[in-house]
């Protein structure tokens, strides 16, 4: 083989092999823009579970902050049924004094317990302090102004204390919330002896 044959074919094998170079530095500079735009989505999206690991620990935090209060709630609550449990037993063996302290207690976990306020205020008259019956009875009222045993006991409270005009008031008003409230105001020995003349 001649010399130019042999210039032509290194010629050619150059050419080869500068191409063969160029197509793997493509090859390599593909697979690193490849990479390199994975690396930058990963970026993103660790961002993006960071923040929303910020997000869950809030809401954890949260969660945690409303389930004590719940715990606490419900420590109140049982505080409460307990309290109330004994003032009713207090008030059954006419020990009226300890039943109030005893619904004052329950009351301290449930303030706004209409019926609590009533049993309170039906000792406090046990113990002829009208005026605080009457007043813990109007409290109760303002909080459930539907519970008609509330005026039924206002009424009593109110003829004890010698105000008949309140009495046929409250004694209208619970009537008109509960018509069946008339045959046990009939019945109930200690209200017709404060009220027979409020219901004629």
């Amino acid at each position: 083989m001649d010399n130019t044959a042999v210039m032509d074919r290194l010629e050619r094998a150059s050419r080869t092999s500068t191409l063969l170079m160029a197509l793997g530095a493509i090859v390599v500079l593909g697979a690193l823009w490849l990479s390199y735009g994975q690396l930058r989505t990963l970026q993103a999206d660790i961002k993006s579970l960071e923040s929303e690991a910020v997000q869950l620990k809030t809401q954890n935090r949260e969660l945690n902050k409303s389930a004590e209060a719940m715990r606490n709630e419900i420590k109140g609550l049982r505080e409460a049924l307990t309290a109330s449990r004994d003032a009713i037993v207090a008030f059954h063996q006419r020990d009226y004094g300890t039943a109030v302290a005893l619904y004052d207690q329950a009351l301290r976990a449930d303030p706004n317990n209409a019926y609590l306020l009533n049993l309170k205020a039906y000792s406090l008259f046990k113990l002829k302090r009208l005026g605080d019956a009457i007043g813990v009875q109007e409290e109760g009222i303002r909080i459930d102004p539907g519970y008609a045993w509330g005026f039924f006991d206002l009424a009593r409270f109110q003829c004890a204390a010698g105000n008949f005009d309140g009495a046929r008031k409250s004694v209208k008003i619970s009537l008109e919330k509960s018509p069946g409230l008339r045959s046990r105001m009939e019945k109930d020995g200690e209200f017709q002896q404060l009220c027979a003349s409020v219901l004629k």
